[in-house]
């Protein structure tokens, strides 16, 4: 699968887009991101603040959930195996 990179087209919107985003529990993850903002970098910026997020969850949960949350991480690494 080809991934496509597309950049804002508007500098404000991405200031826009980073204020919005401070206001949020993912507060300045794009603060040090040069403008324009590209797709793939929101998106690789977002998914390793979830990883972060999940791996912390789920280093500090016990059983049944800290087993379901294993189980989940299994499926999701193979998931990106057959994608």
């Amino acid at each position: 699968m080809e991934k496509t990179q597309v950049t804002f087209c508007s500098h404000t919107y991405s200031i826009d887009f980073k204020t919005q985003l401070s206001a949020t529990d993912y507060g300045n993850f794009l603060a040090n991101e040069p403008s324009p903002l590209s797709t793939a970098t929101i998106a690789d910026k977002a998914t390793e603040i979830l990883v972060d997020q999940f791996n912390f969850l789920r280093s500090n949960s016990v059983e049944p959930l800290s087993k379901f949350l294993e189980y989940i991480t299994y499926v999701m690494i193979n998931y990106m195996f057959l994608r």
